[in-house]
């Protein structure tokens, strides 16, 4: 929409100047002309710049926490149910474009997986120093499917088709899921 104003903007300035200078020998009729093309440039400008001030583009980002955040910056809990990381992979040279893609896509994942097993862990106390931590197999194996099982939200490549995905998994009761498998 704004590309719409500016080119508009663009042409009756365009349109105002090429008139003032197809009126040379009429002084007073140039002053009037330059006058309006100022007040179309200005009231255009405004008018162009007005939607842009309030307009966010919602498709790159994700409300967390009631604030709005850039998802391919963003890693972490998205509420006490989802939690987000972002992987890459790199593609394997010698192979044909659409199998480096899916070599890169897996590579991605399989890192994503990996880090968010990382990530998910709680931090230790402190005061223990990460000495009294009890796991409980049971819902450690649990939480292995359910990262196993999570979902690539969006995927993207560059030029040699390596990837970066954000992988989401989603449980319901995830954090607490998360805290009783690992316990100071």
């Amino acid at each position: 929409m704004q590309k719409i104003y500016v080119t508009g903007l663009y042409v009756s300035l365009g349109v105002v100047s090429l008139l003032a200078l197809i009126t040379l020998g009429r002084g007073r009729f140039v002053k009037r002309k330059m006058v309006i093309s100022t007040m179309i440039f200005v009231l255009t400008g405004a008018a162009a710049g007005i939607p842009s001030c309030g307009t966010v583009n919602r498709k790159d980002q994700i409300k967390v926490n009631d604030t709005w955040v850039d998802k391919w910056k963003f890693q972490g809990w998205v509420d006490n149910d989802t939690f987000r990381i972002i992987g890459a992979g790199e593609s394997k040279p010698g192979m044909k474009d659409e199998k480096k893609k899916e070599y890169a896509k897996r590579s991605a994942v399989l890192n994503a997986q990996y880090y968010m097993k990382e990530k998910i862990q709680p931090e230790p106390n402190a005061a223990c120093c990460g000495m009294g931590r009890m796991e409980n197999p049971r819902v450690i194996q649990e939480l292995n499917g359910i990262i196993k099982g999570g979902t690539v939200i969006e995927e993207r490549y560059d030029r040699e088709f390596n990837c970066e995905i954000i992988y989401e998994i989603k449980h319901k009761n995830l954090k607490s899921l998360t805290r009783e498998a690992y316990r100071d």
